[in-house]
Parts: structure tokens; sequence; C-alpha cells
């Protein structure tokens, strides 16, 4: 795995704001999932932070004991897409993911109290998805992995329905 020295990053010059997200409500939504018999489904995004394109220049310097040049010197690359230790990463990945679910194609919005939550509960690259049918929850999984390269669709949740039942 290649993780980009985001410390050496300049605020101002390759990044502008970094903003990471994470969903407030995780309890109540998974007690309402329990408490009303919802459908509970998990996914995560492989590679996440790399399906969002950079708004920034960036240039990085490969590690020189993998990657070097013929004389020695180190290999400096381009960046095209965002990465993993970069500031912006999980706010670029969170601007992504907000375009795919308020997309027309789900006709979700996002929680005014909450930005995390929509139909769905986003945590970085982990998505629970609850509804009362499976027939709301399909939709929005096939919006999601025809819009992103690569999930692991985990499946129907009921580990963490039992944990939730018992708290």
């Amino acid at each position: 795995m290649l993780v980009a020295c985001g410390s050496s990053q300049i605020a101002g010059h390759d990044f502008y704001e970094t903003f990471a997200p994470t969903a407030k409500f995780i309890c109540i939504v998974l007690n309402l999932a329990a408490i009303y018999d919802w459908e509970l489904h998990g996914i995560d995004i492989e590679n996440a932070f790399l399906e969002s394109d950079l708004e920034e220049t960036i240039y990085m310097k490969l590690p020189v004991d993998t990657y070097s040049e013929a004389n020695g010197k180190p290999v400096i690359v381009r960046l095209k897409k965002s990465l993993y230790g970069l500031k912006q990463a999980v706010e670029l990945f969170y601007k992504l993911m907000k375009t795919i679910l308020t997309s027309p194609d789900t006709g979700m919005k996002c929680c005014i109290h909450d930005m995390c939550v929509f139909t769905v509960l986003l945590w970085a690259d982990d998505i629970i998805i609850t509804g009362n049918s499976d027939s709301i929850v399909q939709p929005i999984i096939s919006c999601i992995e025809s819009n992103v390269k690569k999930i692991s669709n985990l499946g129907e949740m009921d580990l963490l329905r039992d944990r939730v039942n018992h708290t």
C-alpha cells in the first residue's frame, strides 16, 4: 500500500480545507433498525480515497527503496487521485459519495442535522444502509456499485442487529 505523506502538505498550497465528517447518529440509526426490524446492510468501499480526483496539483516522491531511477534519484510523480494520508482525502471522498447518494437515481437528501446520514449512514469508507424493505435497500447498493470501482458488499448485518437489541 502506498500512503501519501500528508504531514508535508502546506495549507493553501496543496490543500485548502480538511474535513472529516463522522456520523453522530449511528447509535440512533442502528437502534431504529433493530426496533423496527429494518433491513441492515453493510458496504465497504475498497481503496476508497482512490475514487476521488484531486482538485489541487500535488507531487509525491516515491519511496527510494522501492522506486528509483537508474542513477538512484527518487522518482517524483504527479498525483491525479487522492491517496490515504493526504489531508483532503476524506473530504474529497465525502463529496464524491454525497454526489452519488443525492443523485436523481436514489432520490436521497442529506440530513440537515448530521451530514453523514442520508438514507444510508456513511462512515469514512464504510456504509450502513437501512430501510424497511429490501426493495428500498437494493437500488441504493446498485447505485453505489455502478459509481465506484470496487466495493465489498458485506450483506445483511444480523450480528450487528443482535448486538443492538441487547444494549
